[in-house]
């Protein structure tokens, strides 16, 4: 069998890649519709697919230190409880009625 070498244009090259790309680029194989023949060039569409590659990952990254981060800042929304006074909703050096006691 004689193996035979098939040339594609660079165009053709660009469209095989874009359709092979999974569901998820549907919109970013949308957003490349605006873009003309002439800057739809394999170079062009290598690049803008590195970079959306990378800004995937880092979307990713992000997701991930979420939760960590919520956990960090959980306890800062939580409800006080007044040392001074025992009632919720604010801490002893904004007691009013521990000032009062204080004073008298």
């Amino acid at each position: 069998m004689n193996e035979k070498e098939i040339i594609f244009s660079e165009l053709h090259q660009v469209y095989i890649i874009i359709s092979s790309l999974d569901e998820s680029y549907d919109d970013y194989v949308s957003s490349l519709e605006v873009l003309t023949k002439n800057e739809l060039t394999l170079t062009e569409i290598i690049g803008r697919l590195l970079e959306e590659a990378r800004r995937r990952q880092d979307r990713d990254q992000l997701r991930e230190k979420k939760p960590q981060e919520e956990s960090l800042w959980s306890n800062a929304y939580t409800v006080r409880k007044c040392f001074s006074c025992g009632d919720r909703g604010h801490i002893a050096r904004f007691c009013k009625k521990g000032r009062q006691q204080n004073t008298v």
